[in-house]
């Protein structure tokens, strides 16, 4: 019970309601001060039965207020039209309180800025409701208000307690200003009628020019309408200069002009929004291939200011009719030629030259583009040798310095991958016959090492022979990526010339794995080549196979397969004979029979069949195989697909009848899961523990092809089991497979919902 440790009444309090402060504890009725006795006679209010019961005067005048309506003078000082305006208000005093409020009604367009509340709701000393009256000049705040009117019910209360109110209300003084403002105008007339138009706020007539009345029809039948070409400005002549492109927009309804660039992104030109504003533009007088700003003469005709503007610059503006396909425009100082325009401006200009829009006048000028600066090639300057080269490079590339990105992605599927080689050297020296390196190529940031194995009693010191670092390629001069190493492969690295000797198996199953990356182990790329070469005669591969065997056993090796091709002179390299070897060597004995190897890659008949002419050379019987091998991969790629959606709309009637079940009865089916995870050694459930729960523990699943409610077919199940245990997730826990029942599983592709929302596209097919 110490302080601060207990709930008072406040916390535990539950009735919030708004308490009534107006209580009646007795019959008698208190009336408010200085209010007349025969008050009670006037107001209906007090004479109700519900008001005899309430002793607190401000309840009985509750909602009461006496509205009064009048003015104040305002002196205008810096006016030459009027010194003083008149300002109406609305006075209104509440009896409940003795407050007072002034309110000046809103005046659109009046100048004034402190109109609507003058004088907020509050009690001023001194004024009752006794000394507002019709009539009466109340001050306040330094300011003096004349009451001219009230409404029905004030003038109601001031004769209930004897108060003498005129009938009629006393007139509004009269202001010149207001009065001048809401004068009626004179008849409208249209103005370009010519003679008298319209009127201005003063009342005096105005009348329109004929130049006035010509421009008023061009823009009420030209409003909108814009003519848009295309130019140039030819500047190569200058020191630096270039082929500079423009847009030129004529505006029908005025007969301006005004011009815009066209500046390509990186072009270092500040992007302003015109080159030249709107405007009408003069043409060049006779003879004058320079501009002259007449216009800038102070001279001017007297008259109309637009008549006298053409008759300084001699009368002549560039118009519509001198905006054409081909046309040479001066505009302030240089030439403009203009050489297209678009569909709409083609077509106005076919209209007014009488031709149709295919005609050649109104046809684009083809106009030799320089090439921009960002064509030409940008050579990097050499590294300097500080840092890597893609640091460096980062200062040349970019004005501001940050560190170069890095491949997320591949870091995250390149981890811990790496291609080892064997390799020797190349050279004369016979000391290096027995020297062997092994080169790893990691393949998640394309870095190389080289580490030589030491060998007793040769005299050779091994070790590390190149640290981990990207190495650039002596004949391309760009960095060694993983397509480079193979079987066969000769290289310069740092000088030293090695050749790629042999690599190891976990190697070659990466490269065959990606076999789309990697052509040398592509067994279906170096089959179609080696059929080419056994269906051209004048290949000879097929003599050659006889005259290979040196052993006569009738089966070739791996040597001397390799030196089959190198004595013909094929591009056959020793990584493309080793897959070839490893794909068609079934025993693993090392040899490949001459006549099993021609029969698997060209069966008999196959020349027919294809209808290749067998005189052709290999390349060209190659180039043949490889466009009709491509449009077999595209038909394949179609079947795939087919075959796909059709097990993914079997997979989503599977899939929405287990989802109808799990959800009316959820807890048996995690309880069975469970008791099916418990037996198993890994405490997981695969695909056959699943199909054996759906079809002897919970009996979803019927034989047939058309299941009842609720059930589902044996193609149903095997389609759904391949939807959701798929290569990478091939066994699931208990609270993975929940999550895939309840939609929230990571893999989104696995998820029961998924699935079914398959369905529908399945349905259409």
């Amino acid at each position: 019970m110490l302080p601060g440790n207990s709930c008072g009444a406040e916390l535990l309090r539950t009735n919030f309601r708004k308490t009534q402060h107006f209580k009646s504890d007795s019959e008698t009725v208190i009336l408010k001060k200085d209010i007349p006795v025969d008050f009670d006679a006037t107001n209906p209010i007090v004479k109700s039965p519900v008001a005899t019961t309430a002793t607190d005067p401000a309840q009985t005048l509750n909602r009461q207020v006496l509205r009064f309506f009048g003015y104040f003078k305002e002196g205008v000082h810096e006016s030459p039209q009027e010194r003083e305006r008149v300002r109406k208000i609305v006075l209104c005093y509440f009896l409940e309180d003795d407050t007072i409020s002034v309110s000046e009604p809103k005046q659109d367009n009046s100048g004034i800025q402190s109109q609507g509340v003058l004088v907020k709701r509050h009690q001023i000393q001194g004024i009752t409701f006794e000394q507002l009256a019709i009539g009466a000049d109340v001050s306040f705040y330094g300011r003096t208000f004349r009451l001219v009117d009230a409404d029905a019910f004030t003038r109601t209360f001031l004769k209930g307690i004897g108060i003498q109110v005129p009938d009629d209300a006393e007139p509004y003084p009269a202001d010149n200003y207001t009065d001048l403002r809401g004068k009626p105008r004179g008849p409208k007339r249209n103005p370009l009628e010519g003679g008298a138009g319209d009127t201005n706020s003063q009342g005096v007539k105005i009348k329109l020019g004929k130049t006035e009345i010509r421009a008023t029809k061009q823009f009420l039948k030209n409003d909108r309408m814009v003519l848009r070409f295309e130019a140039y400005w030819d500047d190569t002549t200058s020191l630096y200069g270039e082929m500079r492109f423009y847009k030129i927009f004529y505006f029908l309804s005025d007969d301006t002009i005004e011009v815009t660039e066209k500046n390509s992104s990186n072009c270092g030109r500040d992007p302003f929004p015109s080159f030249v504003r709107r405007q009408k533009c003069p043409k060049p007088r006779n003879g004058q291939t320079k501009f002259v700003n007449h216009n800038a003469s102070l001279a001017f005709d007297k008259g109309d200011s637009v008549l006298g503007a053409e008759a300084a610059a001699g009368g002549n503006f560039y118009t519509d009719s001198d905006l054409t396909i081909g046309a040479d425009l001066l505009l302030f100082g240089r030439h403009f030629v203009i050489f297209d325009c678009d569909d709409y401006t083609r077509s106005y200009l076919a209209e007014r030259l009488g031709v149709s829009t295919d005609d050649a006048q109104v046809q684009p000028i083809s106009v030799e583009r320089q090439p921009k600066k960002r064509d030409y090639p940008r050579e990097p300057p050499p590294h300097t040798g500080f840092g890597s080269e893609e640091d460096s490079l980062v200062s040349w590339k970019h004005l501001v310095c940050n560190a170069p990105k890095k491949d997320a992605t591949r870091f995250m599927e390149s981890n811990n991958e790496m291609l080892k080689f064997t390799l020797k050297l190349e050279n004369c020296d016979p000391t290096d016959e027995i020297r062997r390196f092994v080169l790893t190529y990691y393949l998640i940031d394309d870095t190389i090492s080289i580490f030589e194995p030491v060998k007793r009693n040769s005299g050779i010191i091994g070790g590390k022979f190149l640290q981990r670092q990207r190495v650039k390629n002596a004949t391309t001069s760009q960095y060694f990526t993983s397509k480079d190493f193979y079987v066969g492969a000769r290289h310069t690295i740092n000088g030293f010339k090695f050749y790629v000797e042999s690599t190891d198996e976990r190697s070659l199953r990466y490269v065959e794995g990606k076999s789309e990356e990697y052509p040398v182990a592509n067994i279906d790329a170096i089959v179609c080549k080696m059929q080419a070469m056994l269906l051209s005669k004048s290949c000879g591969l097929r003599e050659q196979f006889a005259a290979a065997d040196r052993n006569g056993n009738g089966t070739l090796d791996f040597d001397e397969f390799c030196g089959l091709f190198e004595a013909l002179e094929l591009p056959v390299n020793k990584h493309e004979v080793l897959t070839v070897m490893r794909y068609f060597d079934e025993n693993g004995d090392g040899g490949i029979s001459y006549e099993e190897l021609a029969n698997k890659i060209l069966p008999p008949g196959t020349a027919q069949t294809l209808g290749v002419d067998t005189q052709q050379s290999w390349v060209d019987i190659h180039t043949r195989l490889q466009s009709e091998s491509e449009q077999l991969d595209q038909t394949k790629t179609a079947l795939d697909r087919a075959e796909s959606h059709k097990i993914a709309t079997i997979a989503a009637y599977g899939a929405r009848a287990l989802l109808e079940c799990y959800k009316s009865r959820p807890t048996l089916f995690n309880s069975t899961f469970k008791f099916a995870m418990d037996y198993s050694g890994d405490n997981k459930i695969g695909e056959e523990e699943f199909k054996q729960v759906l079809v002897d523990k919970l009996q979803l699943v019927e034989t047939g092809t058309l299941p009842s409610v609720g059930k589902m077919t044996t193609d149903q199940l095997t389609a759904l089991c391949s939807r959701m245990f798929t290569r990478t997730t091939r066994r699931l826990d208990l609270n993975e497979l929940v999550k895939v029942l309840n939609g929230t599983s990571n893999h989104a592709e696995q998820n029961i919902q998924t699935i079914v929302q398959k369905r529908s596209g399945a349905i259409r097919l």
